[in-house]
């Protein structure tokens, strides 16, 4: 969708600036033309000692890289997803380790467990914080021991971990 809005919008920005140009030419080509019919000093000239021009390459170079990063947009914006959500969001099916036996955990390890089961197998840890009801400490000490037992990892992803099971 930003990518459309910001095609568009290039759009829109370079035709007022072909307009606005070619308006800005026919008055520059007027003033011209009255120096010469009028036989004076060209080097008087305003059409000459204006720096406009300067403006309307920038305000086209910032057209233009606004097209650009629309279309960008457009051609990556169906195949990239924010991995956040993808990896925590996306049920996936759990595969759980054959070795990893869940009847020999504690009831805080097995509180944990049953929400990253019912989860499809990973959320992230302030998730867990806020569906399991304990401290970030507590918690934080319930994953290193199911972290310790093989039966999860976590990793690392901006300010918050991803909690997966292995």
């Amino acid at each position: 969708m930003l990518g459309i809005v910001l095609i568009l919008s290039a759009i829109v920005l370079g035709a007022a600036l072909g307009a606005l140009k070619a308006n800005t030419d026919a008055q520059g080509l007027a003033l011209c033309q009255y120096y010469t019919e009028e036989n004076l000093d060209m080097s008087q000239c305003p059409a000459h000692n204006e720096a406009v021009s300067w403006y309307f390459i920038t305000a086209f170079g910032v057209s233009f890289i606004a097209f650009g990063m629309g279309v960008y947009f457009v051609l990556t914006g169906g195949k990239e997803k924010n991995t956040l959500q993808h990896e925590a969001l996306e049920p996936e099916a759990v595969a759980l380790k054959p070795s990893f036996d869940a009847s020999l955990l504690e009831s805080d390890e097995q509180a944990v467990w049953q929400k990253m089961v019912d989860a499809h197998g990973s959320l992230f840890q302030s998730d867990l914080i806020r569906s399991t009801g304990f401290s970030k400490v507590k918690l934080s000490r319930v994953l290193d021991k199911l972290e310790s037992k093989g039966a999860i990892e976590r990793k690392r992803r901006g300010m918050t971990n991803l909690v997966v099971v292995k």
